[in-house]
């Protein structure tokens, strides 16, 4: 042992006390005296850690080693650099002071200063505190003792608000464990009275397994905010000058909701329905009944006025939201759609030019059904002309005028959904859909299309009717619809020059569909995924498609 320990002290005395990375110490266990050191180190690099007696250092090595080290390990570092449990004991000082740390690698050394006191020195704290009749002028020796003074945020926290927040609790039981938890309890509470902003240096706030914030509402915290949300949780938390764990708690969970609702990651108001049905007994509490926007006919108009409200506050929210649920219910008692259509999916609807309204012949009443396409701009050549012609007869597709259908226009996600359904399931008598944006005429289609697992939404509860629908979307939902009609691929699928540009979960899709035919891809021999489906290449998609299943019956 005295060998090794020689050859180490050799090794680390050749080196000068140069910058390293930042070493991190830590007490994990108050009644064994065991703290961890750990850092960073380059893999399958060897690690020297050594801890000094108070008033010793490198300098006395070799020949006071002894009464020197109080401590020393070596360890081979990880992929995640290094980290070892150092169990420290009294042997020159029965209560502690000031330990040096000294970590050596092959290419840096490092020093670094670590107050620690033994266990009769952290239960003589606990009886002065509970004693002291003026905390504020022992508060820095019982930190220290403890081991917890050194943090930044200790430094930036008024040492009488923190006396203050311990002042206020009763007698501590001498139990080393239980007095760290107070202390670092006490140092949180007093850290956002005093509205530390060190507690969000890194970007989210601290002591979170402390106050201890609903799992959901933690996540959507951390993933679903946009950075103005996030920046409003933090102002607000900041200036709430709370005054216990509790209240942290239910301050950082109602600027979260707040913000989720008026500063929400992604633009749009599809996501408030989300919000609202998640945490709808939360917000409950705060006079926001979430069920009252589902007994109005125009909801869009209320989830929009509240995701474009930028409320500070829980009660504005709900002022904000009331008024617009009588706005709502007062367009709808007066016969308007309101909010592009609210969710209404009768006859009465204006349908967009997807299936048409086929009626008698007075100019501008509808469509007319016709032997022979009406369409000026889709010549006797053109590539989709069968197609086209098949689906207008059947009533699945219609022009965008009586003489025009604008082949090379592109389909949106909604209206490719519609045709499909209409298609190959026929009718649907559907009313409600799972989607918050999806109002009007494309409910029922969408919603027995996302019933039959033939469309998904771009988020949860986001369909984004509107978006153009690509070539990979379009290749996805036909091969979905072809299965959900019991369709059996069997041929082998064709690839294509840009496959590694084909998203993941569009790949089968595509595979299928190109194994049949039905989507081909360019003529330099890539299937280009992301450019928008044209009505035309709807129209060919869903014909073909009807072909596979016996469906396409309409004589041209």
């Amino acid at each position: 042992m005295k060998k090794t320990l020689a050859l180490v002290l050799i090794f680390m005395l050749c080196f000068g006390v140069v910058a390293g990375a930042e070493m991190n110490i830590e007490v994990v266990d108050l009644y064994e005296d065991v703290v961890e050191i750990s850092g960073e180190a380059e893999k399958g690099e060897m690690v020297y850690v050594s801890v000094f007696n108070p008033g010793f250092s490198s300098q006395d090595l070799p020949l006071n080693a002894n009464d020197a080290l109080i401590f020393y390990d070596s360890i081979v570092a990880g992929e995640d650099g290094f980290s070892l449990d150092a169990k420290l004991h009294s042997r020159t000082n029965a209560d502690g002071g000031i330990y040096k740390i000294m970590v050596t690698t092959e290419s840096t050394v490092e020093e670094k200063d670590f107050n620690y006191y033994f266990y009769g020195k952290k239960i003589q704290a606990i009886r002065d505190v509970n004693e002291s009749d003026n905390l504020s002028e022992i508060v820095d020796n019982i930190y220290t003792i403890y081991s917890l003074a050194d943090s930044d945020v200790y430094k930036t926290t008024a040492g009488a608000t923190i006396a203050g927040v311990l002042s206020s609790l009763p007698d501590i039981e001498e139990d080393v464990n239980i007095m760290n938890n107070v202390l670092r309890t006490s140092l949180c509470v007093a850290a956002y009275k005093d509205g530390n902003e060190v507690l969000i240096e890194d970007g989210t706030v601290m002591y979170a397994d402390m106050f201890s914030p609903e799992e959901d509402i933690y996540n959507d915290y951390l993933t679903n905010l946009s950075s103005g949300g996030v920046d409003s949780v933090h102002e607000k938390l900041l200036g709430a000058e709370c005054e216990s764990l509790d209240e942290i708690k239910e301050k950082f969970e109602e600027f979260t909701l707040l913000n989720l609702i008026c500063n929400y990651k992604d633009e749009g108001y599809g996501h408030v329905k989300t919000v609202f049905s998640k945490y709808g007994e939360i917000f409950e509490e705060y006079g926001i009944d979430t069920s009252d926007v589902t007994k109005v006919k125009d909801k869009t108009s209320v989830y929009k006025a509240l995701a474009n409200s930028h409320c500070e506050s829980m009660s504005d929210l709900a002022d904000v939201y009331e008024k617009a649920l009588k706005k709502s219910t007062s367009s709808s008692d007066n016969g308007g759609g309101g909010g592009g259509g609210g969710g209404s999916s009768s006859a009465t609807d204006k349908y967009p030019n997807v299936v048409p309204q086929v009626s008698d012949t007075t100019a501008g009443t509808g469509f007319v059904e016709n032997n022979t396409l009406p369409f000026e701009d889709i010549s006797q050549e053109h590539w989709a002309r069968e197609s086209i012609l098949k689906l207008y007869k059947s009533k699945v597709i219609s022009g965008k005028s009586r003489t025009s259908f604008a082949p090379d226009d592109t389909v949106t996600r909604e209206e490719f959904a519609k045709m499909l359904v209409i298609a190959l399931f026929g009718e649907s008598t559907d009313t409600t859909t799972q989607f918050s944006d999806v109002t009007g005429w494309s409910v029922p289609y969408v919603a027995k299309a996302s019933k039959l697992g033939i469309v998904t939404g771009i988020a949860e509860g986001i369909f984004s009717p509107g978006a153009t629908v690509t070539r990979e979307q379009a290749a996805t939902f036909a091969a979905r619809a072809l299965k959900a009609k019991n369709f059996t691929f069997e041929k082998e699928a064709k690839t294509f020059n840009d496959d590694e540009s084909i998203s993941e979960w569009a790949k089968e899709g595509v595979s299928l569909l190109s194994s049949e035919g039905i989507l081909v891809g360019r003529e330099n021999g890539e299937f280009d995924p992301l450019t928008g489906v044209t009505r035309a290449e709807a129209a060919k998609i869903i014909y073909e498609s009807l072909k596979l299943i016996g469906g396409a019956d309409v004589e041209a």
